[in-house]
């Protein structure tokens, strides 16, 4: 599950493309994950509620604010190949929130192990997104690391 939040993470850092689509869809992946990992969180007894994996898990706080302004802007002006790239690695994103989730909150790590297999496999096919549009979506993440809020 800690490879999944950084890959998420990662993904939503380098967003590119069509504005608010995938501003949107990177909300909706980066809401699904959270909803994953907090809900097996609880279950398996790391967290006491959901309110406590949230503040446990800040990097999935929804994109609000200056970050979503900010990435808005920056994909106004993202070329297509960056799209592209951008949209395949959310596929691969989405498609290993589905792998994890269909093994249910007790997973083997060799299932997990397959299934972050698949995603690295996935996201390795895609495109690089060019440097130019890494280094405008970098200006709308904080000195942390974390989009600006």
């Amino acid at each position: 599950m800690k490879k999944l939040t950084v890959l998420v993470s990662l993904a939503l850092v380098t967003l590119t493309g069509c504005g608010d689509d995938l501003v949107d869809r990177a909300f909706d992946i980066q809401t699904d994950t959270l909803d994953y990992i907090c809900g097996c969180s609880v279950e398996n007894g790391q967290s006491a509620d959901r309110a406590s994996c949230e503040r446990d898990n800040p990097d999935f706080a929804p994109l609000t604010g200056a970050a979503r302004d900010c990435y808005e802007r920056v994909l106004e002006g993202t070329p297509s190949a960056d799209v592209a790239a951008i949209e395949c690695t959310f596929d691969a994103t989405e498609a290993q929130l589905s792998c994890v989730r269909a093994l249910g909150c007790m997973a083997s790590a060799v299932d997990a192990e397959a299934c972050s297999d698949q995603f690295e496999g996935a996201v390795d096919a895609c495109p690089q997104i060019s440097e130019l549009t890494e280094a405008m979506f970098a200006t709308c993440v904080e000195d942390d690391g974390r989009p600006m809020m």
